[in-house]
């Protein structure tokens, strides 16, 4: 099980010869997968593409633009105009005001809520 969400040592953004430090569990370790992943991005033209746009929009906006601001670039970059939007129940007056906001920068939002369906979680 990986816990990337507690790490301090955070191997993934470091140099080679800092790695040596990165937690047992970390999925940093397991360098035949990773490299399987790499290649993915570049055996597919299409994953390629959306790789390297969303690389090119978070250096563009890096600590600048807030994550709305980003997908939206993300968006016009790409040339998307319909656009998913999956939230929690609790966050309903977020998504509602997101996708407002979608919808003035010519996208089209369509959203769907985590209950959908009715299903107790139980």
């Amino acid at each position: 099980m990986f816990t990337c969400a507690s790490c301090a040592v955070l191997a993934c953004r470091r140099a080679e010869d800092e790695r040596g430090n990165m937690p047992k569990n970390c999925p940093m370790r397991h360098t035949e997968e990773m490299e399987a992943v790499r290649r993915k991005y570049h055996e597919n033209p299409e994953i390629e593409l959306f790789h390297k746009t969303s690389s090119l929009v978070e250096s563009e906006g890096y600590a600048r633009w807030p994550r709305v601001r980003e997908v939206i670039e993300f968006c016009k970059k790409l040339g998307y105009k319909k656009i998913g939007v999956a939230f929690c129940v609790g966050l309903r007056t977020e998504a509602a005001a997101f996708c407002d906001l979608l919808r003035r920068h010519g996208l089209e939002p369509v959203s769907v809520i985590c209950s959908t369906g009715g299903m107790d979680k139980r």
